[in-house]
């Protein structure tokens, strides 16, 4: 599972490397949305590297770094899912988690949106001065 949630890098990569030819005008809001898209499954996979990290000592800082993102991308999902009355779905990891993640996703893929947004903006201002 770790894989697969770290595998999710592939997303933002390629939504750049699409957009910088077929919109550059539009790179970082594209960049921003599937970022935002991905964000917080992928911290969860940087923590899920902690079994490794009886190897190296670097991947056990890397996967603590990846939880506390994961505990900043996270949370509002939660909050909202308080507000929502969702929370009785803890019993039922799989379907909570993936609830998480989808409310997630639109919190965080307008946040990142909207800055990458922002600075399409003033780059192009910057180009027609």
């Amino acid at each position: 599972m770790t894989y697969l949630l770290l595998s999710l890098i592939v997303i933002p990569i390629g939504t750049v490397l699409i957009a910088r030819k077929s919109k550059p005008e539009r790179l970082w809001f594209y960049t921003g949305l599937s970022i935002g898209a991905v964000v917080a499954p992928f911290c969860m996979g940087i923590y899920g590297l902690m079994h490794f990290a009886v190897v190296l000592r670097a991947i056990f800082y890397v996967s603590m770094a990846g939880f506390i993102l994961g505990l900043v991308h996270g949370y509002p999902a939660i909050f909202i899912m308080r507000i929502l009355g969702l929370l009785h779905l803890r019993d039922n990891f799989a379907v909570f988690y993936f609830i998480q993640s989808c409310i997630s996703a639109l919190v965080w893929m307008s946040f990142y949106g909207l800055t990458g947004n922002l600075i399409d903006k003033r780059r192009r201002q910057a180009n027609s001065e």
